[in-house]
């Protein structure tokens, strides 16, 4: 005889950390389920403050982990769910490690492949991953040079770092790629940090579709594609 799944949590408190609408989303689906009692915002806006069984908190710092922690462990919190891609970059599942509270978020380690485009480009060559032909720059004048030597006119510029989805230009030929490098290199347009490094890919032509896979080492499983629009 199989042995029967645990049961299901009940009277679950959740922190929801973040204040877009990502997070407002986030707060609109939790408050659905049967398990979930408490819903605590960190700094949450005005859709979450809103949204039944939630209560925002904004006296506490985004990105104030060791106060966030501290505030989870104080009002009984059992799951944290990180909103925006800074606090999962920042590593904050590294900071709930031990704590004994949940934290939906992969630890930093694994956040680098969504926080530096450079990283993820050498990790897919690394492991025989297709992906558009390109290179990462820390030098502007390499860049530069690259762009400028190159037989091809379309081009992909990004930012490397987090640039909340917009660090990265479509070029439809040198000089537009070119302006393109000036912005994130020497106008920072997206932000000193995310443009510290630059890649230069070639434009590839089609849908871009998103497959998301959630996996917590031992079972995974692959939402429906979704979609983003650039341009848009």
């Amino acid at each position: 005889m199989a042995a029967s799944s645990p049961p299901a949590p009940r009277d679950l408190t959740v922190l929801i950390v973040g204040q877009g609408s990502r997070e407002h989303a986030l707060a609109w689906k939790l408050v659905q389920s049967p398990a979930v009692s408490r819903i605590f915002a960190l700094p949450g806006n005005g859709g979450t403050e809103e949204a039944a069984k939630t209560e925002n908190f904004a006296h506490i710092r985004a990105r104030d982990y060791a106060a966030i922690v501290s505030f989870a462990k104080e009002n009984g919190v059992g799951l944290v769910v990180a909103g925006p891609d800074d606090a999962v970059v920042d590593g904050i599942d590294d900071y709930f490690r031990g704590s004994g509270i949940h934290c939906f978020a992969p630890n930093r380690a694994a956040a680098e492949i969504e926080g530096s485009k450079a990283y993820s480009k050498r990790f897919m060559r690394r492991h025989g991953i297709p992906a558009a032909e390109g290179e990462s720059f820390e030098h502007y004048s390499e860049a530069r040079k690259f762009i400028k030597d190159s037989e091809r006119q379309r081009f992909v510029i990004k930012a490397s770092g987090l640039a909340a989805g917009k660090g990265v230009a479509l070029a439809a030929d040198q000089k537009e790629a070119l302006e393109a490098l000036d912005d994130i290199r020497v106008y920072k347009k997206f932000g000193r940090e995310a443009g510290d490094h630059v890649v230069v890919e070639e434009l590839l032509d089609g849908d871009e579709i998103s497959v998301h896979t959630f996996c917590d080492a031992h079972t995974h499983k692959t939402l429906a594609a979704g979609q983003d629009h650039k341009r848009a």
